[in-house]
């Protein structure tokens, strides 16, 4: 049998996005396991990229206020980047 490993530890969680549906702003909430660059990005259904921010962001809970009310009506993914790991919802 081989060496079990420990998991490691997530270093970005996607928490919430609000309000859904949203008309004029969309509000990100993520948490972060250590203080860095962040990157929230909002996607068409097709993966093209639609918006795109990079924050410093801090350790535990993050709170991003994006402007939506010029993007076309449609469904669209948040992706939040850190430290090489990506969550899309």
């Amino acid at each position: 049998m081989g060496a079990e490993t420990e998991p490691t530890p997530e270093t970005v969680a996607l928490v919430r996005i609000r309000p859904n549906p949203a008309q004029d702003e969309v509000t990100v909430t993520f948490l972060l396991n250590q203080a860095g660059s962040a990157q929230v990005r909002l996607l068409d259904l097709q993966g093209r990229v639609q918006q795109q921010h990079t924050y410093k962001g801090v350790a535990g809970q993050n709170e991003r206020v994006s402007r939506v009310g010029s993007l076309a009506t449609g469904l669209y993914a948040v992706e939040v980047s850190f430290e090489g790991q990506r969550i899309i919802q």
